[in-house]
């Protein structure tokens, strides 16, 4: 059975210059509150689910103009090269690496990796971002075996709305699931985006253990808003204006698993 979920809206101020403050929003579905049920190549009768990074985890199942949807590849023959993906609907991009083929013998795939993000790391218009299939793993008798995230990693996203764009991140952790369907896949832990218009956004999670607030809060380089617990609190910490941001609260510890 599902725990109970936790949702936390965050108004947190990052610094991409000394006077620009910016508005992220972002939600924590660790305990898989949404389950990602992907949809699979080999039977699109069965039922899945669209992850839509602008709600959050209670939301429904249902495809929105900026969702993302799990695509568990067919395996007709032994011999087939088997390709993960997360699919795009119409306004959402995802940033990927440059493509590459593999297989071989005259069983080919073209893969489009992810491009991997890292807590710190900058998501922004310098991205590639493509509206097609961002490969997430590939398997075969001539391709080998591939997790193009390891076991935990974080996506970059952007959504289209009304002609400006918003940036964001889901991270990733590679994990089974066994209802309705069984599949080995990537799970959404975590997921936020910048709703200030055109803004990049930085890929940080930081929650922070206080023995004053036991149900402890999140940060985001540096402004504390809300706690799992409801109670508002504010903490204001000096960011320098680098590149990758600094994780500055006392007495935190990066939630990486």
């Amino acid at each position: 059975m599902l725990r109970q979920h936790h949702c936390i809206a965050l108004l947190v101020g990052l610094v991409m210059s000394p006077i620009a403050v910016a508005d992220v929003v972002a939600h924590d579905n660790r305990d898989q509150m949404f389950l990602w049920v992907p949809y699979y190549e080999s039977a699109p009768f069965w039922e899945h689910a669209y992850l839509d990074i602008l709600q959050p985890p209670t939301q429904s199942w249902d495809e929105t103009p900026w969702s993302l949807l799990y695509v568990i590849g067919s395996q007709d023959t032994s011999m087939e090269i088997v390709v993960d993906a997360i699919r795009s609907s119409e306004f959402a991009s995802v940033a990927q690496d440059p493509g590459y083929m593999v297989g071989g013998s005259g069983i080919e795939a073209w893969i489009r990796p992810p491009t991997p993000f890292q807590p710190g790391d900058m998501i922004g218009p310098d991205a590639n971002w493509q509206n097609l299939s961002t490969s997430t793993q590939y398997s075969g008798d001539t391709s080998g075996y591939d997790r193009l995230l390891d076991d935990h990693g974080y996506i970059g996203v952007r959504l289209e709305i009304a002609g400006v764009y918003l940036y964001g991140w889901v991270e990733l952790e590679w994990g089974t699931i066994h209802d309705p369907h069984y599949a080995s896949m990537y799970f959404p832990q975590r997921w936020a985006f910048e709703n200030e218009p055109n803004m990049p956004i930085y890929v940080a999670a930081i929650f922070v253990d206080d023995d004053a607030d036991p149900g402890g809060r999140w940060h985001i380089l540096g402004r504390c808003v809300q706690s799992p617990s409801g109670r508002l609190r504010r903490r204001r910490t000096a960011v320098r204006n680098t590149r990758r941001a600094r994780y500055i609260p006392a007495r935190s510890r990066l939630l990486s698993s």
